[in-house]
């Protein structure tokens, strides 16, 4: 994928392309520094006396970072098309049979249930750097599947059909 990457200093007038290489070595050492300094921004914990109210403050503070142009570009770019076949067969194989088979709610969101389910999964790979275990996919598999039966993960009624 770094092979299609290109480095250009048009726009770096005091920079030429050979300095851009020494300074940093090589395309993954370059963009890595560059996402590191864009994620420069802390997020505050919050403490509202109920952990649904915590996390409901910060998943839209996580929401705000990762949105972050310079952030999210790279990173649709990077995961681009690498899922494609996983979120086929989630988005309508599964979820579809499982609905027909009564083990989900009516009106699931395939999308919304991949999400749960992969969620776990990049937050290691990606948040916390730490290997993405068989635990770690069951778990994501679980609480995908948890909250789909709790009826979490239904189709917004405004954006059905």
């Amino acid at each position: 994928m770094l092979e299609r990457v290109t480095v250009s200093c048009h726009r770096l007038p005091t920079a030429a392309l050979p300095t851009v290489y020494r300074r940093w070595g090589s395309k993954p050492e370059l963009i890595r520094q560059a996402l590191t300094g864009a994620a420069g921004t802390q997020l505050r914990v919050p403490d509202a006396g109920s952990v649904d109210t915590d996390l409901r403050m910060l998943a839209p503070a996580v929401q705000v970072e990762l949105s972050a142009p310079e952030i999210a570009g790279v990173m649709r770019q990077f995961w681009a098309g690498r899922l494609d076949a996983v979120s086929a067969i989630v988005d309508r194989s599964i979820v579809d049979r499982a609905i027909e088979r009564g083990e989900l709610p009516a009106g699931t969101d395939p999308a919304a249930f991949k999400h749960a389910m992969s969620a776990p999964l990049y937050c290691r790979l990606l948040v916390t750097c730490e290997p993405v275990t068989d635990r770690d996919a069951d778990l994501g598999a679980a609480a995908a599947l948890a909250a789909a039966q709790a009826g979490v993960l239904r189709t917004p009624p405004d954006s059905a059909g």
